[in-house]
């Protein structure tokens, strides 16, 4: 689980809201970022459907994400967590 909710658009994926505590919480990632690629894949061809695989995927796997958040890119790494 990476705590990310996102909307896409125009094959835009924007993050909506973070869960406190999460692990992309705790990465630095917030609400209003924009997913540029995620683990070197562009994000833009992708479906929503292969974002959410890519960011639920088993615990303990690490998530590379590529994000813009007004205009200046950056990056962030960080670990998924089971859910309980």
């Amino acid at each position: 689980m990476s705590g990310l909710h996102l909307l896409r658009e125009n094959q835009l994926t924007e993050i909506c809201s973070v869960d406190g505590g999460s692990p992309a919480f705790k990465g630095g990632v917030r609400a209003s970022d924009l997913i540029t690629a995620i683990n070197g894949r562009d994000a833009a061809s992708l479906t929503l459907k292969e974002i959410r695989d890519l960011l639920q995927n088993n615990a303990g796997n690490r998530v590379d994400l590529e994000i813009e958040r007004r205009n200046k890119q950056m990056q962030f790494e960080f670990a998924l967590e089971k859910m309980i």
